[in-house]
């Protein structure tokens, strides 16, 4: 069974918290109106975590990784190239991806991450 674990994002960093957290065991109580986002349960070869709202590389394309609740999935949604594409997130391929950063960290992605991710709240 794989941990429960959560973050937010609120001033500059990551807060954790859940089954698997080492910082925290519940959300910020002064943050709940932050949204929060899931870890999938998978790490990178480098020993990575995967969250959703994660920014990929995976086969030399960039994703964000989202959830609608029951599955993760590397989305890549680039309606200026008429690109968009979507995949299933499981071992293999978070293995084979790198973390580049986040939505936060890269603010770019949060407009478009926002109109196709679902939070935990």
């Amino acid at each position: 069974m794989r941990e429960i674990e959560f973050r937010q994002w609120s001033s500059g960093c990551f807060h954790y918290w859940g089954s698997g957290a080492d910082s925290f065991t519940r959300p910020l109580s002064n943050c709940l109106d932050i949204p929060y986002e899931q870890y999938t349960g998978l790490l990178d070869k480098n020993g990575k975590e995967c969250f959703a709202g994660d920014l990929r590389k995976y086969h030399g394309k960039l994703y964000v990784v989202v959830t609608d609740g029951w599955r993760f999935r590397f989305e890549r949604n680039l309606v200026e190239f008429g690109e968009n594409e979507s995949i299933t997130v499981d071992e293999d391929v978070v293995y084979e991806s790198d973390l580049l950063g986040n939505i936060y960290e890269n603010p770019i992605f949060l407009e478009t991450s926002m109109k196709t991710r679902n939070y935990w709240r």
